[in-house]
């Protein structure tokens, strides 16, 4: 399905928008019966209606554990720290998607006793968050389940199709990074 809206959207780019064109995938997924403004707005809400299905697949299994999707972003991020852990600013550098409030996330995990919090001893203002042992053994146990989901989600899609598509994310971002 992302591969139909991906060709779609490319399709789009290379076509003079008219009310002669064919109906698209996304046009029938949302029972649009208009097209598009333009083939930016429909790109735009095929990554929107995309993002959509597939983190509401993963936000049911990390939900099982008590996780949110920034929630385990900072797990992960801490793990790859290891035992030095990560400053609270450069876990936010380093999220997928940018969480504004990175204190009542980070709250959440002490809470749940997957993270803690030390103040530096050199400068007091910096804190230092570090991952738990209960931390690690509950990415450990959601990793085999993640991959899976992953390849649930996008192993019908060649790898060839799935460098394209990174490709194309990349590209898209690439001139937007650092603007909020």
């Amino acid at each position: 399905m992302l591969t139909q809206y991906l060709f779609y959207g490319i399709m789009a780019l290379s076509q003079p928008e008219s009310e002669d064109t064919m109906t698209s995938a996304l046009q029938t997924e949302l029972k649009q019966r208009k097209a598009f403004a333009g083939p930016e707005d429909e790109a735009m809400l095929n990554i929107m209606r995309t993002h959509s299905v597939l983190t509401g697949i993963s936000s049911a299994l990390l939900k099982e554990h008590n996780l949110s999707a920034p929630l385990y972003n900072i797990l992960r991020i801490l793990r790859g720290a290891g035992d030095r852990g990560a400053r609270v600013h450069d876990i936010g550098d380093r999220m997928v998607a940018r969480e504004p409030d990175m204190t009542r996330l980070i709250d959440r995990l002490e809470k749940l006793k997957l993270a803690r919090r030390e103040r530096c001893k050199v400068d007091r203002r910096v804190i230092y968050v570090h991952i738990t042992p209960a931390g690690l053994d509950t990415l450990t146990t959601l990793d085999g389940p993640v991959r899976e989901m992953h390849r649930k989600l996008l192993g019908h899609m060649s790898a060839t199709e799935l460098a394209t598509i990174s490709r194309l994310m990349v590209k898209a971002r690439e001139p937007h990074l650092g603007e909020k």
